[in-house]
């Protein structure tokens, strides 16, 4: 969680980037560790322990980033779910274009029968992916 410190710490402008909540949990929130490692590392006898934060502060951050990049695919795998069940009927029976379907298309060609189709369609309900070995 966010705390309001941040903001009255650096405010909601920095080097003239708005702190937004992904900044400071990938940059701002691990940036502490790593300047205080570096601060130790300079000293010949804290030198060990610096290296342990400074590296520990690295860690976090990629932590961090990588909580960040995989909580944004759930998101857009979200968006695309919803394009994917608002567009699919224009898609697959009508084949309207691009423009008419969010940017929603099929770059194949997609099988005459609309018995055919209308499995597809279901099977994209189902999230069941087709078994296109099953005749085999």
């Amino acid at each position: 969680e966010i705390f309001d410190f941040w903001y009255d710490l650096i405010g909601t402008k920095i080097l003239g980037l708005t702190v937004t909540r992904y900044r400071i949990l990938v940059l701002f929130e691990p940036a502490i560790p790593v300047l205080i490692g570096l601060f130790l590392m300079l000293m010949p006898f804290t030198r060990p322990v610096g290296i342990l934060i400074f590296l520990s502060g690295l860690l976090f951050g990629y932590r961090s980033l990588m909580k960040a990049y995989y909580a944004r695919g759930y998101v857009l795998d979200a968006i695309d779910e919803q394009i994917v069940a608002r567009w699919k009927q224009d898609v697959i029976m009508e084949e309207k274009p691009k423009a008419q379907t969010g940017g929603l298309s099929f770059p194949i060609e997609l099988p005459q029968s609309n018995d055919l189709r209308q499995k597809l369609i279901s099977n994209v309900d189902e999230k069941n992916p087709l078994d296109i070995w099953a005749n085999e």
